[in-house]
């Protein structure tokens, strides 16, 4: 019978009669049951929506959700391990694989294994794709350094486009301007205004020159 099913038996002899009911339980618990797939993109610090989230079932031979089973969650960050720990799987047999918005963009792999349970259930790997957010500020990844006047600055200075977490957003954008505070008396030469490849902007050949 199914878990959460009914059952009564009956003995009969002549008319007497004598029943005997109870509710079927689920079975041992002998595998995993990826409820929306096992692969997902999301964007940085965004938690998807309950629909969406990775979600997986403990299931027994029959199909029936079997409720708190211990599962082991081990997340790697491309291909190092970042964290692992033991929870639950819920009163249904559920268990959300996605519990807390990864930030730091990069393909992610969380793998499913089962702990106490002989024997083993086959274990299941979901692979998380992390975009970056949306371009909130500009960095620079490489300074300026100091240099003799008139001299080329090198290496040349890098702007990097990134969003709020400090990922660097490679979509299209807009050129990215460089210059120098006219206050200080130095005069910068050079191409000042360059359009990003891949989220990043690179200042080559630019000169710095004191007015004295």
């Amino acid at each position: 019978a199914r878990a959460g099913t009914t059952y009564i038996f009956r003995a009969t002899m002549g008319t007497a009669v004598i029943e005997w009911g109870g509710i079927a339980s689920a079975g041992t618990p002998t595998h995993f049951v990826a409820r929306n797939g096992t692969s997902f993109t999301f964007k940085a610090g965004v938690m998807p929506g309950a629909g969406d989230i990775p979600t997986l079932r403990v299931a027994d031979s029959l199909e029936n959700p079997v409720p708190g089973v211990n599962v082991r969650l081990t997340a790697k960050k491309n291909g190092t391990q970042i964290a692992t720990g033991v929870v639950p799987a819920d009163s249904i047999g559920l268990l959300a694989i996605y519990r807390t918005p990864f930030t730091v963009a990069g393909t992610y792999t969380i793998l499913v294994e089962s702990v106490d349970v002989t024997p083993a259930i086959p274990s299941l790997t979901y692979t998380i794709v992390i975009e970056p957010a949306a371009a909130a500020k500009l960095a620079f990844t490489q300074f300026p350094t100091s240099v003799v006047s008139g001299q080329t600055v090198s290496p040349a200075i890098v702007v990097t486009i990134q969003d709020q977490y400090g990922n660097t957003v490679t979509a299209p954008a807009a050129n990215v301007n460089l210059e120098n505070d006219p206050t200080t008396g130095v005069t910068m030469s050079g191409t000042g205004s360059v359009s990003p490849v891949n989220g990043v902007a690179t200042f080559s050949g630019i000169t710095f020159t004191t007015s004295t």
